[in-house]
């Protein structure tokens, strides 16, 4: 009996890490599906090193990554974030925010 409740909570265990994989897997999928990547020009870049205009976006409630690449005063960002979270919009106003120039 006993070893018949050991086996029992032994293939629950299994289903719940089972299910706990399906769920992590599912959550993931949400987040590549609402993952949204944006580029666009900021002026101004030469008064402003490129950290400082990835910690300000960092900021911003959603964005998971930036990469910024820089050629004389220009710079083109690139902006990674999760949609349901925040919007092109905001990413802009937050740069313009700050003093630099969008395109």
């Amino acid at each position: 009996m006993l070893l018949s409740l050991l086996l029992l909570v032994s293939a629950c265990s299994n289903d719940k890490d089972a299910q706990n994989t399906m769920d992590a897997i599912q959550n993931a999928q949400v987040a590549i599906e609402t993952t949204k990547t944006v580029t666009f020009t900021v002026f101004g870049m030469d008064c402003c090193p490129p950290s400082v205009v990835e910690s300000i976006l960092k900021q911003v409630d959603g964005v998971n990554r930036t990469v910024i690449k820089v050629s004389g005063s220009t710079g083109e960002v690139t902006v990674y974030f999760d949609a349901k979270k925040t919007d092109l919009q905001e990413i802009k106003t937050t740069v313009l925010d700050f003093g630099l120039r969008v395109d």
